[in-house]
C-alpha cells in the first residue's frame, strides 16, 4: 500500500497486520453504526 491509503474493516471482521517490513503508522477510528443503520457494534 501507499502512504495515504484508507482501510475500512466492517465491526466484527476478523483482521491482523501480518509482514510489515517498513515502518508503520497508524490512525485507528471507532464509531457508532450510523443512524438507521443496522450495523451493531460488539467488543471483542
Amino acid at each position: 500500500m501507499s502512504p495515504g491509503v484508507v482501510v475500512y474493516v466492517p465491526a466484527g471482521e476478523e483482521h491482523r497486520f501480518v509482514e510489515i517490513t517498513e515502518d508503520l503508522s497508524l490512525l485507528v477510528l471507532f464509531a457508532p453504526a450510523a443512524e438507521g443503520s443496522h450495523e451493531t457494534a460488539t467488543a471483542p
